[in-house]
């Protein structure tokens, strides 16, 4: 993934991240002034992701990253107790996301949200449940 991510530029890193306090706590390993507004990441004042690089791509260990961003290009909707992972076509390159990663990334994000409370669930769904059908693929 980390090269798909690369020759995006980040793409999805120039987007709203939600994060939850289990998150806060591993970026401020980073940086200890990271702001939050609304349980999302503030971005910089080009728009981007404060933990982006462009030349070499998210400078957060794997481990550290939001839940958003480890799931990405796998959106969530949490509605009626009822969990719905999909593909998110919006990532620029979607098709090229290896099976395997999303098989694996799918079976950690379920095992995540188990442990999640509910208001987190439901905030994790709000971006996915404005997207329009035909650019989420049903996991």
């Amino acid at each position: 993934m980390k090269e798909i991510c690369t020759k995006c530029q980040g793409h999805c890193c120039k987007s709203k991240v939600t994060v939850i306090q289990s998150d806060i706590d591993r970026l401020k390993k980073y940086k200890k002034d990271v702001k939050i507004e609304n349980s999302y990441l503030v971005q910089d004042e080009e728009g981007k992701c404060v933990f982006l690089d462009l030349d070499t791509g998210c400078t957060l260990k794997h481990e550290d990253k939001p839940f958003d961003c480890r799931m990405f290009p796998i959106a969530m909707i949490y509605k009626d107790n009822k969990l719905s992972l999909f593909l998110n076509k919006r990532c620029k390159f979607w098709d090229e996301v290896p099976y395997v990663w999303v098989v694996e990334t799918k079976k950690w994000a379920e095992e995540m949200i188990n442990k999640m409370t509910e208001e987190e669930k439901i905030e994790f769904s709000k971006m996915a449940e404005g997207y329009p059908e035909e650019v989420l693929i049903p996991l």
